[in-house]
């Protein structure tokens, strides 16, 4: 965990919000950070997140006076109120000031006697608040803790710059009186060498509210009044971190926190930028935004690249061993594209998936001179990005660069961009780039290609060419389950129900615990009229996957038909559970309400079934949902 102060001499620079949005940015880019609100005089980080906030967490506030009065709280989780981010895995766990932001909380906050606290006999300030930081780093396990500090230079604003931050970043407007006051506490954590994790805590400077023009020697003089009020002489003009000031800031703060992201061309995503890696460096933030592991498309399909990382390794090594090359790699300072490609290419083959990324990443953002390392490094990082974290857009366009670098090597790109189109669902496309790789030089035709092949040619309506390639496919390897359960598809569809009902029980015999073939034959066993053993399939799939809303849908549409409606409702309330998006579910149970005389109920189902699917509105029958 690092620990961040956000700090100003004088309020109003827009400390609070440069705090909050890189506390935003770092969580869209997957990391997670705590944040404390210790301006406790004039608290404002919740403003950044709620527009109306009810102040009902337990804060800071609530925290000392339970630490004074009697000790530290065991748990400290109900003093953290979360966001999450849309599309992210990381997340801000914010502890405001305080509980209830009335008179109570201005009444107990005058009770506190801070120089006394931090300065008087007991001198337990600083102990509480260390005490305060290891349970956030135990407990909630942050990779940044964020301290909103206290503006001036009292004891509560050296404890938060000097004494908890790993760094601290100083906040100055351009005006005497705030370059004065932050060079007052510029000395104060460069002269200083406590801190409770180390012996010396980094200082970084950001002028603040600086209006856009394009006259940089305005601006310089503006950087420069500020160095020379500081003092330090190894600060130069690029030390200092310009944030502008914005239209949309000054009007509503809370209008640039609201938006996902900023696009990297406008000057207000630029200030913060450069003021976030000042933090972070920009290879690990590429690194940690595009390694989010997520669940696959096609949870069946496992490939392992450990075979293709060992040939890069080879490639490299030399008469060395690959253990001996391995070491001397870790050994040497990475510096350079090529040495950072090779600790990448050593981190993957340990099966270090993020530390390969960040010197991937670091690698590419150096560049190379040589076209065919270049194309390498591409190459390896879509394969990570594909593979290891499934993201396919990324590797996607890191796959298109190394094509484009290094036409020769093609084909073995082919696979690897159809795969991606095919986790994406562009099926024309990857039908392209798959025909491209099956007619290559490097294809040895073999039953994956095939099944993948007949699986695009199906979703595209060739259902002849589909079937030709399923039964290449089970020529070749004839135990190959999900092939016959596909073909079953193309069987049912052509209605030639005996085949169909065949390949499904062939599939079953070679994979019993593969729920969609379950749920396919229950359609085609309902379809023959066979409602025992339909019933029985369904029941089967729910086994496999408790969360099947599809399979509840179905098995409630044969409940009802057997007159047991209080089974029939809890299987469609099952449905709407697990996708609330079924429009064909709240259809379903608005029929079922209307029989059962709750028109209101139906009403909304209806209503619901239609938001979600228009063409419901002229149907009044119950769905059910094909087997393909």
């Amino acid at each position: 965990m690092k620990t961040v102060a956000f700090y100003s001499y004088k309020g109003g620079v827009g400390r609070t919000l440069a705090l909050s949005y890189t506390a935003k940015y770092l969580a869209e880019c997957n990391f997670t950070v705590c944040i404390l609100d210790l301006d406790l005089e004039a608290p404002g980080v919740i403003y950044k997140f709620e527009e109306d906030p009810k102040h009902q967490c337990l804060g800071v506030l609530d925290y000392v006076h339970t630490y004074i009065n009697d000790k530290a709280p065991k748990s400290i989780s109900a003093y953290f109120h979360t966001y999450e981010i849309p599309n992210s895995k990381g997340y801000i766990q914010l502890m405001n000031a305080g509980k209830d932001m009335d008179l109570s909380y201005w009444l107990k906050l005058a009770t506190i006697d801070f120089n006394n606290l931090f300065f008087g006999d007991d001198d337990e300030g600083f102990e509480l608040f260390q005490c305060l930081r290891d349970q956030i780093e135990e407990q909630l396990k942050p990779d940044f803790l964020f301290i909103d500090s206290r503006s001036g230079i009292t004891a509560l604003s050296k404890m938060c710059s000097l004494a908890l931050a790993d760094t601290t970043i100083i906040l100055c407007a351009n005006n005497t009186e705030n370059r004065y006051g932050s060079k007052l506490m510029y000395d104060l954590i460069s002269a200083s060498d406590f801190n409770v994790k180390h012996g010396k805590t980094e200082v970084f400077c950001a002028l603040t509210r600086i209006p856009l023009t394009d006259d940089n020697t305005q601006k310089n003089e503006m950087v420069q009044k500020l160095i020379n009020a500081i003092g330090d002489p190894n600060l130069q003009l690029s030390s200092i971190t310009v944030i502008h000031s914005d239209s949309r800031i000054e009007n509503d703060e809370q209008v640039i926190l609201r938006k996902n992201s900023e696009p990297e061309n406008e000057h207000i995503f630029g200030s913060y930028y450069e003021l976030i890696t000042k933090i972070v460096p920009p290879h690990i933030l590429e690194a940690k935004r595009k390694a989010v592991i997520s669940n696959p498309n096609y949870s069946d399909f496992k490939v392992d690249i450990s075979e293709d990382i060992a040939d890069m390794l080879d490639s490299l090594r030399g008469k060395q061993s690959r253990q001996e090359f391995i070491n001397e790699t870790m050994k040497i300072e990475a510096n350079s594209s090529e040495h950072l490609l090779k600790l990448a290419i050593c981190q993957r083959f340990n099966n270090s998936k993020f530390e390969a990324l960040v010197s991937l990443c670091h690698a590419i953002s150096l560049g190379f001179t040589d076209d065919s390392l270049k194309a390498k490094a591409f190459r390896l990082r879509g394969m990570m990005f594909l593979y290891d974290f499934n993201n396919y857009v990324d590797a996607l366009n890191d796959y298109m660069i190394a094509y484009e670098i290094d036409d020769s090597q093609s084909e073995l790109l082919y696979y690897d961009i159809f795969l991606s189109y095919y986790f994406m669902d562009d099926s024309e496309k990857a039908l392209f780039y798959l025909n491209k790789y099956m007619n290559s030089d490097e294809c040895h035709i073999n039953p994956s290609s095939l099944f993948y092949r007949g699986n695009l040619f199906d979703d595209l309506g060739n259902k002849e060419m589909a079937m030709t390639d399923y039964n290449k496919a089970i020529e070749l390897e004839p135990d190959y389950a999900k092939a016959y359960n596909n073909r079953g598809n193309i069987y049912y569809y052509l209605e030639n129900k005996e085949m169909a009902m065949a390949d499904y029980n062939k599939a079953i015999e070679l994979e019993p615990d593969d729920a969609e073939v379950y749920y396919n034959r229950a359609i085609l066993f309902n379809d023959l009229g066979n409602k025992e053993m339909a019933m029985a399939d369904y029941n089967k799939v729910i086994e496999l996957d408790p969360n099947a809303a599809k399979a509840y849908n179905n098995r409630a549409i044969l409940f009802k038909g057997l007159g047991n409606k209080e089974m029939a409702m809890a299987d469609y309330n099952k449905a709407i559970e697990f996708d609330p998006d079924n429009a064909k579910a709240y259809n379903n149970r608005a029929i079922l309400f209307n029989e059962l005389g709750n028109k209101e109920m139906a009403m909304a189902d209806y209503n619901k079934a239609i938001e979600l699917d228009p063409d419901l509105a002229s149907s009044n029958q119950e769905n059910s949902t094909s087997s393909t």
